[in-house]
């Protein structure tokens, strides 16, 4: 048996007692209606507090009504309320009403000793009720006491493990925080050494692109030469000069403003200085004759310019090969440290 079960055979039985003391102390005699239904209602309430235990499986809506009025702590006031009502305001002319009622039905002529004798047996039988009272009340008073610690000892409990479960929740968020946080700073430096690698891939291919380049204009300005030899025609020298001049032309063009295009510059334009001061220093007996002066004037100034703008290509040619060198071992060393982390 459950304690909300053996509360509410409690109640029942307490309003059964309290009827039941109702109808001898209050109602007198006079009415035997009152009194029989208030008897026969204590009787009914007092049996179904008895019986309670086997009808609470009978209607669970209707346990859970008749619960929820025995544990209400209202119900427990009104009905001590009641009973005390019951002892204190007992008026002694209902008992004697009862007696003289007595007498009159069984025999009238009942001795005063028989009399005296049933008065002490009622105000013993009323004492015990006081005291029985007092007990129940006494009871009651601490089920709901414990009743209270009870429910404050659960709300201790479940707000504990709600704190509990609280902190183990930001723990948890904390720890994922921080895991993220440091995620996200390695995958920050992993861009940054993308990006680093990047550029250095960048950088290096636009130097292969470079040094395929300079090799290109270093094997197409080997092709031509201009001959100024006497057994050559001028023709033939003036188509020469004129693909001289259009590789002269798509040097500066390729390289434009840049660095390499100004370096470029500065060379033909010191050629043309170098090939102007070589014919005036060259003796009137070792200038051709077979040729203008004019023409060969200008056929060697473009000729010089090939030469110092080949030397130029060839030099830049092999610096950029060292620099291709030096950027793969670069490579490749980055390459291996990644392989390795």
């Amino acid at each position: 048996m459950h304690g909300d079960t053996l509360t509410a055979a409690i109640f029942f039985a307490s309003s059964g007692i309290a009827l039941a003391i109702a109808a001898v102390n209050q109602a007198g005699w006079k009415h035997r209606i009152v009194i029989w239904g208030l008897l026969g209602s204590g009787a009914l309430f007092f049996a179904i507090g008895i019986a309670w235990p086997w009808l609470d499986a009978i209607s669970p809506a209707l346990t859970a009504a008749v619960e929820g009025v025995a544990l209400n702590p209202a119900s427990w006031f009104t009905l001590l309320m009641f009973i005390a009502a019951m002892v204190i305001f007992s008026r002694p002319k209902n008992r004697d009403a009862l007696f003289g009622t007595i007498r009159t039905e069984k025999d009238a002529g009942t001795s005063s000793a028989q009399e005296q004798a049933f008065r002490a047996a009622l105000q013993a039988t009323n004492g015990r009720l006081d005291a029985w009272a007092a007990t129940l009340t006494e009871k009651i008073e601490e089920k709901y006491k414990t009743s209270i610690e009870v429910i404050t000892d659960t709300n201790v409990q479940a707000e504990a493990a709600f704190k509990l479960k609280l902190q183990s929740v930001e723990e948890d968020h904390a720890a994922k925080f921080r895991q993220i946080s440091q995620e996200m700073n390695s995958f920050s430096e992993t861009i940054k050494w993308l990006e680093r690698d990047a550029a250095k891939l960048v950088f290096f291919a636009v130097d292969l692109v470079t040094l395929s380049v300079l090799e290109d204009q270093i094997a197409i300005g080997s092709r031509l030469e201009i001959p100024l030899g006497p057994d050559i025609e001028l023709d033939v020298r003036n188509e020469r000069s004129v693909d001289v001049m259009k590789f002269i032309q798509d040097v500066q063009t390729a390289y434009g403003n840049s660095h390499r295009g100004m370096q470029v510059r500065n060379v033909i334009s010191n050629a043309e200085h170098e090939a102007e001061i070589q014919l005036r220093e060259l003796p009137l007996d070792q200038r051709p004759a077979y040729i203008d002066l004019l023409d060969f004037r200008r056929l060697s100034i473009i000729e010089n310019c090939r030469v110092r703008l080949l030397a130029f290509l060839k030099y830049q040619e092999r610096e950029k090969s060292s620099e291709i060198r030096r950027q793969r071992s670069d490579l490749l060393e980055r390459l291996d440290a990644r392989s390795k982390s």
